[in-house]
Formats: structure tokens, sequence, C-alpha cells
């Protein structure tokens, strides 16, 4: 059975690369011919869990547990040592603590996570309502689980919000003063099996208790924060515009404030009298006054001194607003009976006795005002009635009336994060919709104020478009993202809560993609049948023409995806194949060479997949990183640079493809576990904007424009005198004060960050580093003469043009090669040969295309098995140590010789030295010379001797 070995895959890959031009993969592989070469599958697993209603729920209590007594829990307090198993806290997101003692601190707003498994129970049940301040609700099978704590310090009275909703278990919450541990709130099964809580605390700190309803435990998600009652808020869009340089373009500003500052409203309560007993009329008229809400929790007391505090009703009405259109729940709770009417129609009708009970009604509702009245009444014992609604997409809340509309007079605004871009700022363009109005602008260096008013108001409801602020785009403009951004807005003399959508100018780009066309010939599915009457000939493979809208020379790139079959039946690919045609549109493959290349893997069969790719620029020798995929280049003393000035050159192109959660790419790193280090990466933002981002030591620069994809940048990051400077396109970027040390003992890597798993989507050419900083002038004119040009040579100490010709003939296709002289070679891992092109790529609209291959026309049954010349191909692997294989290939028997040499000319050992018969061979070196002795590390010369050919070779002994 024939058995391939990563030497024989490098030695023929290097065959087809001879045969075909070049071995690789197209820079926009990844989104054209992955998807059929590769199968990504992400298996996203989902806990799914059904808990019964509360009604109905058993309660599995411990008869011998009892609550933590005042003095029990203040000891709780004194103590320092969580009972929670170490481990847990360890291996769990960030979460409370166990103990009211090691309480994690939150400061406003706070969003965490975290998990009760595994924790004690220390508090609950949240049964003593004595000292609940809102909504008094409590019960003994709240609180009987595993908890967590929070320690929230209030330095002024607050209406405050803890919310669990996202959690994946039946959740209970408590939240206890830390003055006394009194329990103040409680809460479960507000939001389905989610707890909520909302109520205003005085100064002080509290101690928020993350449980489970009855022994429930699992992960949970909390919030906490202000509450902001709608009427508060307000909405301003900036829009997003595109322009290209040299045109003027106006970004748009636009306010929502429908439901904002609408006045002061109430429920207008009548208060009624008389009538005992159950489903009452109303009796008689004592009392009106104006409510504004229905919030009441009266016990045993009455509503008013004015009135007996048994047997009333009363009346509520008043006018609410619906932000927005959609569904809308009531909810009431109430002991006794209950009415409620919206707009006429009856939601809720229980006009009976009830201790105690909820009920809800769904309304759909249109943007505006409606009328809700809503009637009560108390029988005997105890009385408390609230009124609640839950907006669409929204939180539950009290129902709050709406008063008279506000009307807007002026309004101030202040922009900016443009100022530092080449744009220039023009002026302002008032909506017509704003008669006679005023306004008035200054733009400084870093804030944009804009200030507007006018006599004739302008209802809140009827906001619109305010202004354009409008800009011209400097010829010499950079393409990406240009930010406008809110930072400040006052309407009349309030300041909303801000919903904010930040817009700006988006820099494009005029140039064009080629134009699409398609493959000619040979027709998909084509039979290439070599036989000893065709063997000598071609098979020209062509495709229309590509033309550029701007004129610009259209260049092709065919690239081929061999698979061939190989005598055991299995499949085997070498990767990629490309060939750079140039203008041509067509490639003519030659016979000869395919059976050169098949046979050297004893093939006789294959099938090919192949495509054209035709760009307005200039394609360049590359690698390309995917996934996994990246280069290490081993720590040497000249890649670590102290706090002294060094500097990074290299070429770029990011294919835009990001994992669901990823949030970093990293193009360059080299750092320890600690802080020493030196490194560039992509950042990806909530946005979805993409930045430069670089680490020296512990110092951290972000770049001041976005990173676009598809666009083959030049980066450099350099330090000169303790001044940290990164270039994009020539253009300086961003600048810091840095000191940072950059030495580490790991080694190099390009495309990967091993420590923290940030792999890389693109393409990456001729990068080079120095000892010493680049100047602006030497970054210009790098990025003027482009990839592959001249670079400097002071400072030198590492160049990887990343182009496989530099490997041929010294190193094998794994091995990276620094042409510095300073060799600092890398080792290629799942990174590809490639080309990248220095503009727009097009790709044959119809392809690819696939063809078969048979050679067993051309062979006799013994060719298969014999060379058709004399090689000698590269040791594999090299470097190495302590032992490596050499391969020859003899087309006929006969003296052979192989030996080792050193770099002076000295035979060190004679491998091989006798007949031998024709076919493919090897032989191994174990590093020893001919008395059996170890050579030291160093470079050394194999050289073979059979039949008058004679070829050398270079391999590398490391130690």
């Amino acid at each position: 059975m024939l058995e391939l070995d990563k030497q024989t895959s490098m030695e023929n890959i290097m065959m087809i690369k001879r045969i075909f031009n070049r071995i690789g993969i197209t820079n926009n592989y990844l989104r054209l011919v992955a998807c059929k070469m590769l199968c990504m599958c992400f298996i996203i697993s989902t806990l799914a869990f059904a808990q019964s209603s509360s009604g109905g729920r058993s309660i599995p209590l411990d008869p011998s547990w009892t609550p933590l007594s005042h003095e029990e829990k203040m000891l709780l307090i004194e103590q320092s040592a969580p009972t929670v198993d170490r481990d847990i806290i360890l291996n769990s997101t960030r979460q409370g603590g166990d103990t009211f003692a090691d309480a994690v601190a939150i400061t406003f707003p706070y969003y965490g996570s975290g998990t009760t498994v595994g924790y004690e129970n220390n508090y609950g049940p949240f049964d003593d309502p004595t000292n609940i301040l809102c909504d008094p609700n409590s019960s003994p099978s709240w609180g009987l689980a595993s908890d967590v704590v929070y320690k929230l310090t209030l330095l002024e009275s607050m209406n405050i919000v803890v919310n669990l909703d996202g959690s994946n278990y039946d959740t209970a919450l408590g939240v206890y003063d830390s003055s006394n541990t009194a329990l103040v709130l409680a809460n479960d099964d507000y939001n389905n099996l989610q707890s909520y809580v909302q109520c205003d605390l005085s100064p002080g700190t509290y101690y928020i208790v993350v449980d489970g309803y009855s022994t429930s435990v699992g992960d949970y998600e909390i919030a906490v924060h202000e509450h902001m009652p709608p009427e508060e808020f307000a909405y301003i869009e900036v829009s997003e515009e595109e322009a290209a340089p040299g045109e003027n373009v106006s970004v748009i500003v636009n306010v929502d404030a429908t439901g904002y500052m609408l006045g002061t409203g109430s429920f207008t309560g009548e208060y009624y009298q008389g009538n005992p007993g159950s489903s009452p009329e109303f009796g008689e008229l004592v009392l009106t006054r104006e409510d504004p809400v229905i919030d009441f929790y009266w016990e045993q007391n009455s509503p008013d001194p004015s009135m007996e505090a048994d047997h009333f009703q009363v009346r509520w009405t008043g006018d609410v607003f619906a932000p927005v259109d959609g569904n809308y729940q009531f909810n009431t709770y109430s002991d006794d009976g209950v009415r409620l009417m919206v707009d006429g129609d009856t939601l809720i009708n229980q006009w009976y006795d009830y201790a105690g009970a909820n009920f809800y009604a769904d309304v759909t509702l249109e943007e505006g005002y409606h009328e809700v009245v809503l009637e009560y009444y108390e029988n005997g014992g105890w009385a408390y009635i609230h009124l609640r609604w839950t907006p669409p997409e929204g939180f539950q809340d009290l129902v709050r009336p709406e008063g008279e509309e506000r009307v807007l007079n002026a309004a101030e605004f202040e922009f900016a994060g443009f100022q530092n871009h080449p744009v220039d700022f023009t002026g302002i363009t008032i909506d017509p919709s704003f008669d006679d109005w005023s306004m008035d602008f200054n733009n400084t260096d870093t804030v944009l104020y804009v200030a507007m008013a006018g006599a004739n108001g302008v209802y809140m409801s009827e906001l619109g478009t305010l202004f354009t602020l409008d800009f011209h785009v400097n010829e010499d403009a950079y393409f990406g993202d240009v930010p406008v951004d809110v930072i400040h807005g006052i309407l009349n003399t309030d300041s909303p809560y801000w919903e904010i959508e930040q817009g700006g100018i988006w820099v494009m780009d005029p140039s064009l993609h080629p134009t699409e066309f398609d493959l000619l010939s040979p027709d998909d599915g084509y039979m290439l049948s070599i036989n000893s009457s065709n063997l000598n000939e071609s098979t020209s493979f062509s495709w229309a023409e590509s033309t550029d809208p701007e004129g610009n020379d259209i260049d092709y790139m065919v690239y081929y995806w061999p698979n061939m079959i190989l005598p055991d039946g299995s499949e085997y690919s070498p990767g990629f194949v490309l060939n750079y045609t140039e203008s041509l549109n067509s490639f003519d493959l030659s016979h000869q060479g395919v059976v050169d290349a098949l046979s050297s893997f004893q093939a006789t069969t294959a099938n090919v997949w192949w495509q054209v790719a035709a760009t307005d620029g200039q394609w360049f020798p590359s690698l390309d990183f995917y996934r996994d995929g990246h280069v290490e280049v081993p720590n040497s003393d000249n890649l670590n640079f102290g706090t002294g000035d060094f500097a990074v050159s290299l070429w770029f192109k990011h294919y835009d493809q990001w994992d669901s959660l990823q949030v970093s790419q990293q193009l360059l790193v080299k750092h320890n576990t600690g802080s020493d280090r030196y490194e560039l990466q992509l950042n990806r933002m909530d946005d979805e904007m993409v930045f430069l981002t670089a680490y020296v030591g512990d110092n951290v620069l972000f770049s001041n424009r976005t990173f676009r994809d598809d666009h083959l940048y030049h980066l450099v990051l350099s330090r000169s005198n303790g001044i940290v400077s990164m270039y994009m396109d020539g253009e300086n970027v961003g600048e810091m004060v840095s000191a940072g040390n950059t030495t580490s003992d790991e080694s190099l890597y390009l495309g990967m960050d091993p420590y923290y798993g940030e792999n890389l989507g693109g393409s990456m050419t001729d990068v080079s580093m120095y000892s010493l900083g680049l100047t602006y002038e030497s970054v210009t004119t790098l990025f003027e003469n482009g990839p592959h040009s001249d670079i400097p040579g002071d400072g030198l100490v590492a160049h990887w043009p990343m182009d496989i010709e530099n490997n041929i003939g010294d190193l094998d296709p794994s091995v990276l090669q620094d042409v510095s002289g300073n060799e600092n070679n890398g080792t290629l891992n799942n990174a590809w040969w490639a080309a990248v092109a220095s503009g727009y790529e097009t790709y044959a609209a119809n392809g690819g295309w696939g063809f078969y291959v048979d050679i067993s026309g051309a062979l006799s049954v013994n060719d298969i098995n014999i060379p058709m010349e004399f090689a000698l191909h590269q040791n594999y692997p090299n470097p190495f140590n302590p032992i490596t294989s050499i391969k020859y290939d003899l087309p006929n028997a006969g003296n052979v010789k192989l030996v080792i040499y050193d770099m002076m000319g000295r035979e060190v050992r004679t491998l091989v030295n006798n007949n031998t018969n024709a076919g493919f061979q090897s032989v191994t070196w174990d590093a020893t010379n001919n008395f059996g002795n170890n050579v030291g590390a160093g470079v050394y010369i194999y050289q073979i001797k059979a039949d008058g050919f004679i070829q050398s070779k270079k391999m590398i002994l490391l130690k």
C-alpha cells in the first residue's frame, strides 16, 4: 500500500509548483473556494427547562430548617471566609459573594451574571413583610435555595431596579438593609419565572440576594440600575451618509421626543363610602382628589382621614400615553374587587371579594392618548390596589397618566468625532418645518456647539428632522468612517435620558470593481485524456475579457485545485496551484507537465477544479491565514528590543471574516504571559467597526481611523525616542508615549496569538522588522513603492517577503525564510502560499469549473513507479534536530554517491556510495560524521552524483 508522509507531500508539491508556476491559494479563496472544500459546522447547544406555575408547585421544605436570626446575620457580616467551594468561584462567571461579608460591591449601572449552583442557603425565606417598602409581597417558599450576594451603596435617595430577567431557573430576589439586616424588598415570578423589584430607597448600603423559588438553582443574569420613567426618554439619530473624496455631504439629525416631557398628569380619584357586602353598588361620594399613580397599600387603614377603613369604593379616571403601536398588558393586584376599562372597553371585571389577587388583560393600542378608568371596592379587612402595565418590548411599570403635551421652543446640541478627520465642516441647514427659527453654531478643534430657538413652538410629538450638518470631504481623505457623534443635548432647559444612534460619513473608494466575465473553455466536466500521441501538446484554458471602469489594466490569475486518485484508491490534494497570466486571457497547460506531476505521486487520474480571478491592481505573492493558520518564528535576541527603538512594516488585506463571538484577530505578536510584549491586532467594536490596535509593553494604542476589508493596507508600528507611532497607508493614525518592555523569551507569531486563541483571516506579505524607528519619510517611501520593493537596510533584523520563490533550493515549503541574513526563519502551520491583489478582484461569474485527467495512456506499467528524470529533493524536516530524510529520484540504475559536506567543503559523512536500482529512493542522516560522532549545529551541504547528474542542496541542523 502506498503511504504519503509529509516529506513526500512537500517534495511532490514542489514538482507541481515547477510545472504550474506557483503553489498557493488565492487571496479570496476563503469566500470562493473554501465553501467547496471545507465544511464548517457550529453546534449550538441549548438548555431547555420547564417549570409549573407558582400555584401548582410543591415545596420540599426541610422541617428542621429555620431562618437566620438577626444576631446570626450580623455574625455572618463579621466573618470573612466564604462557605462556597473555591473551585466553583474560580470556574464561574463574575458574580456575587456567598455572604454579606464577601458580597461583591457594585455601582450603577451594573450588568453581570453567575450561578447559584454549589452555594449554600444563608438567607431567606423572604416571608417577613414587616419592613418591605414596595409591593409588599412575600412567601415562605421564596429564598430557600442556594444564594449569592451583591452590595450596593446609595449616597442619595434613588429609585432603583434589580432585574433577574434572562436567568435560566426559577429565581427569587431579596434586598436587605445593612443597618438592621431587615428585608426591605422581595419578589418572585414578576416576569414569568424571573424576579424584578423597583423601589425608592434611602441613602445607605443594601445587600441584594439572588436566590431561588423553593430549592431552585441555576445560572442567572442580573441588572441593577436607576429607574428612568419612559416620559424622560428621547431619541436622537445621526444619519450615516456615503461620500467620495472631493464630494459634499449632509448628515441628518433626527429627534423623536414623542413621549418626552408630556407634563405631570394624575388620575382623578372619586372616593365613595357605604354599601357593605360583596359586589356593592357605589356609595356616597365623600372625596375627590388627584392621585399620581394607583399604588396603594392601606392595610387596615382608611384611604383618607375623612373616610372609614372599610366599605368604600374608588373610581379613578385618567389619560395615559402609549408611546408605540402594539400590545400592552395591564395588571391589577387588589384586595377586594376591581374593574378596568380602557377607551370604554372593559378589560378586567372581577367585582368580587378577594384576599389578594392578580388579574391580567392584553389590549392592542395605537400610539397616542387613551382613557383609563379603574374601579375598586373594599368590603373589609386588608385593603390594597395597584395598577401596572407592560408596554411592547418593555418592562412592567406603574401606569402613570400624562398631562398636556409639551412644546419645544429651544434646543442645544454638541457634536464631536469628525474634527480630527480630513473633512471640512461647512455649515448647518435647518429643516424648513422650523419657520422663523434662528440657529447659531461654533465649531472648535474638538466640539461643534449648535443652538436653535423659535417663538413658534413645535410639539414634541411632531419633531423629526431638525437640521443637517454639512461637510466637504477633502480630496486626500482616506477611506472609511468619519464619526459624527452626539455628546450632549438639551430640549428647552432639560436634558433627557437620550437613546442615541450615532452616525457619520463613510468615505468610499471611488474605484469600481472589474466587470464580470465568464470562463470559456474547456467546458465544465471536460475529460483531459493524455496519451503518447498528444504528450507533447497542451490544453488551452480561456476566459472572456474583464474591463476596468476606470480604464486600468486587468491582470488575471488562474488557480487549480487538483484532487489525485492514488494507487490504493485514496484521494490526495496538494492544495491550490496558481498561475499568473498578467493580461492574457488564456493559459496553456502542458500535457508533459501534468504527467510529471501525477506520476510523481504514482497517480494516473485526477479531478481538478479551476477558477480565474481578475484585478485592476497587481498580484503579489503572499501567505493566507485562516482559522488556526499561523507562522511561528523562534525567539532570538535580535527580535527583542527592550525599551528601545524598533519598527514593524507589513502589507495586509483582511476579508471581514469573524467568528460570531470573536472581537480580536492577531496580525503579529511576541509576548510572554505578562506584559512584556509588542503586537498588532484588529479589534471589532459592537457597531461592527474594526480598528487597528497596538500593544507595547503595558501601553495600548488605537488607530483613529477604521480598518476596512478587501483593501491591501501598508501597516507600520514604530518607536523612536519613546514615541510610538502607528501608520496606515503612509498616514499617521495614532501616537503615544511608551517605554514599555518588548523583550520576551517567547516565539514571534504571525497570524495568531496562541495564548488567547486570536486567529486571523486574511492575506499578508512583505513583512520586515527593524531595531530602529522608521521616520515619516521612510514610511511614506515604503508605502508609495508598494510591496516587494526595495526596503531600508539600516537596522534590518528580519525580512519575510512571503514569496515561495525564496524557499526553492534552500528550504521546504513549510518554512518561511528570512532573507535578511539573520536566519529568523519561521515554520508554517496551516498557512497557505497564496497571492494577494493590490486592487479589487472579480471572479469568473460562471466558475469554478471542473475537469478530469487521465494519463494512463501516456505511461507503461512500469513508468508509474519509475521517475522520468534525476532529482535531489530538499531534506525534511529542515531545519532539523537530529534526524532528517533525503529523497532522490533515479530514472535508471547505476552508481550513486551522496555525501554531506560542511560549509568549508570538508566531507562530514558519506551516506550512499554503491549501485542503486532505478526508482524513488531515500536515506536518513542522524547528524553524525563518518566516525559516529555528533556534529555541531550549522549549515551543511549535501550532494548527489549519479550517471553524470550532480546536484547540491543546503540543510540546517539545530541544537
